[in-house]
């Protein structure tokens, strides 16, 4: 163990005061999840959305009492006299210093796993077949410059094997993770087209992802992917790389033969053997293959994979937030437990603005280190350090330990004791985390607590939202402010959620379109400034009882808020809006002298006046856009003449920010680009539009499918009606073969006209059964191309998706 005092020599920083020379057992980066001990230390980062030294007060006044700082960021105050201060240049590498120091002190057995994709499931999948060991792993997708060292600090003498799992954006970045993990064995999953901007070419990223295996023994990778092998077999000699391929030809081959249902697997290297697996589709056959492979070098039989093997599921590898019963919300984390996802689980469930009692139902913890004693204190202490209502235990061991939980919490021996408590009570109002090992079956649970809905889920990524933030954040400067736009329930995403993501990422405002949507966001504990863009007078009220500005833009408006203002005897913002060239709404800049004498008959404090640019995503009219700005310009320098005061100027929408960051002036308006949208490949899309197979049908050739029998076959065809209409969002005109939906890697015509509730397409070619998911929207097939594919915009696609289908929020 570390004493504070240690530290200095390890980071290559400076003691500034060190009162209590305290052991180190705990690592802090997050101001939300302090949780108190004096063995704690905290970082405080400074990031792109965040700066973790506006925090240090906060963090002294919860009672921490360790710190680390960048300088020359940070100047502290004299509360920190009787606290420990170490001062480093960079928090994030003495960060990963601290841990690749901790990593040195373990000879033990280290799987690295890197690639583009499928880094977390195989890495989830290996710890649940490694059951007969005590498994350290990154939490959820922990792989990112924090989050690696954040994993592997985890480390302890009771661990008998580790899989950290690393990611990059750029170049550079694997050498520092590396230190960290130093593994002994590595996989290498495959390569895609995830963070390619931050690279010339494909070959750059393997090389760099690659850094990660320069201690490793051996290396597992699909010989498959031909850049990846000729890039190893370049990079590393031949007895540290284990290839494996499903190839008709070659060494270490898997050969595959599958009835629809299951995989009959044989191999005839390491340990010959022949097995079931309990996965049809390529991504997952891929993914067991790289589990398999790691398992036979390890030395299992076949015999015990197998065994193992087949409970295994499609797993999500993320935190979805969905809508219970009696107005409950749910946070699905139940196909596995453990002590830092624990963790990670509770931070989201922290995250959301409800407004509800928070309870957790937890299983014991399988697969642990030391004393349960020691494991439920620890477990205990987050509990309370998350304000949580009630806890409900369910377990032998966490049974044992129920003297150590806050008092009302309840506990079961197992999950049918639970089950058969919750026939007679309920929850109701409340925000709910379940989380469970997988042999807890806790799906019983979910399956219970949900609210019944039709197979139809928009699925919102929030890690990508505050990824395309971040985008933008770096393409102004720091002194620029955002008002992100979540007008038309984000743009179909869902207001109250994506305005909380963005609350805590920091915005300066939101903007919304009507008075309604504003209140709305207040209710649900939302307390940025919040523009409200198409005021009316019978919601002045509301404007006034929710703290909500209102977008002033003629004079007939300016006059009946300014009589309610007098009338009421109130003072609110408004934010002005001038007409430049949209020709939509807005004071002409002609008539500012008529717009300062009405100002100034029951003056009313001005937070910004602003414009909107007609074509700014458009090149061609680049000369009629630095018109309008220049004509903004001459206004707002006019208005604060002639009014005497300064206010916040803004024209720039999210086409704007990428095309002309030269006038972002004092705020720009983030829209459509926050949700993935946009002409800059470096943007992530943020949702995908699902849907379910109901039924699947053979119709003879010449027959005809739907409504006015305008969908004809011209072979014997396979057809799947799916659970999704045009009162669902989805347009009419994909009609008759317009739309096409992803099935598995394949796109399937739509066949006859779009439904109310349902729409039938072809499946033929496909591999397709009733209950598959399948694909309206995704990163792969876009938006745009939707939009494209029917003559209209991205706006319309998203904003069209009705209320009715059910919106899951999730974490990476």
């Amino acid at each position: 163990m570390l004493k504070f005092s240690e530290l200095g020599e390890i980071m290559d920083g400076q003691i500034l005061h060190l009162s209590h020379d305290n052991l180190i057992t705990r690592i802090l980066t997050d101001s939300r999840q302090l949780a108190v001990h004096d063995e704690a230390i905290f970082f405080a980062i400074k990031g792109i959305n965040h700066d973790g030294h506006q925090y240090l007060e906060q963090a002294l006044n919860q009672g921490i009492v360790n710190f680390v700082v960048q300088h020359p960021i940070v100047n502290l105050s004299a509360n920190f006299a009787e606290a420990n201060v170490i001062s480093v240049s960079n928090s994030v590498r003495a960060l990963q210093d601290l841990v690749a120091h901790h990593r040195s002190q373990f000879k033990l057995p280290i799987l690295g796993i890197t690639g583009s994709n499928a880094k977390t499931i195989i890495k989830e999948w290996l710890f649940q077949l490694l059951e007969d060991q005590v498994v350290i792993k990154s939490p959820k997708s922990y792989n990112s410059q924090i989050g690696v060292p954040l994993s592997v600090w985890q480390l302890n003498s009771n661990t008998e094997q580790a899989i950290f799992e690393a990611g990059i954006s750029e170049k550079g970045e694997m050498g520092h993770i590396a230190r960290v993990i130093r593994p002994t064995v590595g996989i290498f999953t495959n390569i895609g087209t995830a963070h390619e901007a931050g690279f010339k070419h494909a070959t750059e990223k393997i090389k760099e992802k690659c850094l990660l295996f320069e201690e490793s023994q051996t290396i597992i990778y699909r010989r498959d992917h031909p850049l990846v092998d000729k890039t190893l077999i370049r990079l590393f000699p031949a007895h540290r790389l284990l290839g494996w391929t499903t190839d008709t030809i070659g060494s270490n081959r898997y050969s595959l033969v599958t009835d629809g249902q299951k995989t009959i697997c044989s191999w005839e290297f390491l340990k010959p053997g022949k097995i079931s697996l309990p996965f049809t589709d390529p991504s997952s056959i891929e993914n067991i293959l790289h589990c398999l492979t790691f398992l036979l070098h390890q030395g299992y039989s076949s015999q015990v994979i197998e065994k193992r093997i087949q409970p295994l599921k499609n797993i999500p590898h993320r935190l979805a937030l969905r809508k219970g019963i009696n107005n409950c919300f749910l946070v699905d984390d139940t196909y596995n437990n453990d002590l830092a996802g624990l963790g990670v689980a509770l931070e989201f469930l922290n995250q959301q603005p409800h407004g509800k009692n928070k309870v957790v139902i937890l299983s014991d913890i399988r697969q642990a280190s030391g004393p349960i004693e020691d494991l439920y204190q620890s477990v205990a202490e987050r509990i309370r350090s998350y304000g949580i209502s009630q806890f409900f235990g369910i377990g032998a061991d966490l049974s044992k330990c129920k003297n150590l939980f806050p008092e009302g919490s309840l506990f079961f021996e197992n999950t049918s004791e639970f089950m058969h408590w919750l026939a007679s009570n309920t929850f109701d109002d409340q925000l709910l985390l379940i989380k469970g090992a997988r042999e807890f079956t806790f799906e019983r649970i979910v399956r219970f607590l949900l609210r019944k809905h039709h197979g139809t889920v928009l699925e919102i990524n929030l890690d990508a939202l505050s990824f395309n933030l971040g985008h933008f954040k770096k393409l102004l400067s720091k002194e620029t402010k955002i008002m992100a736009m979540v007008k038309a329930f984000a743009y179909g995403t869902g207001s109250h959620e994506v305005a909380n993501l963005l609350q805590y990422h920091g915005v300066d405002y939101l903007g919304v379109a009507y008075a309604d949507e504003g209140m709305d966001l207040r209710k649900h504990g939302i307390q940025t400034p919040i523009m409200v863009m198409n005021p009316a007078p019978e919601n002045f009220d509301q404007l006034i009882d929710y703290q909500l500005e209102p977008e002033i833009y003629s004079l007939e408006l300016l006059h009946s808020f300014q009589t309610y203002c007098e009338k009421t005897q109130v003072v609110q913002k408004v934010h002005l809006k001038l007409d430049t060239g949209m020709h939509r709404l807005g004071f002409d800049t002609s008539g500012l002298d008529v717009l300062v004498k009405q100002l100034a008959k029951y003056p009313l404090p001005i937070a910004s006046v602003f414009s909107h640019l007609a074509a700014a995503d458009s090149p061609e009219e680049e000369h009629f856009t630095k018109t309008q700005f220049e004509s903004f310009l001459w206004g707002v320098q006019k208005l604060e003449k002639l009014i005497g005061a300064s206010f916040l100027k803004h024209i720039l929408n999210s086409a704007g920010i990428l095309q002309h960051p030269e006038y972002q002036l004092d705020m720009v308006r983030l829209g459509i680009g926050l949700y993935g949208v946009g002409n800059d490949r470096s943007l992530r899309n943020i949702s995908c539009l699902k849907t379910t197979i109901s039924q699947i049908k053979t119709i003879p050739k010449g027959e005809t499918v739907g409504y006015n029998r305008l969908g004809q076959v011209d072979r014997e065809s396979k057809i799947a009606t799916i659970a999704i209409g045009y009162a669902d969002g989805y347009d009419r005109r994909f009609g008759n073969g317009v739309g096409k939906i992803l099935v598995g890697a394949q796109l399937a015509p739509v066949i006859g006209h779009v439904c109310m509730d349902m729409t039938m397409i072809d499946v033929t070619d496909c591999a397709a059964a009733v209950g598959d998911q399948v694909v309206i929207f995704n990163q792969v097939q876009t938006i745009q191309q939707l939009a494209d594919s029917i003559g209209t915009i991205p706006y319309e696609i998203l904003t069209k998706v009705s209320e009715r289908v059910k919106r899951v929020y999730y974490l990476e």
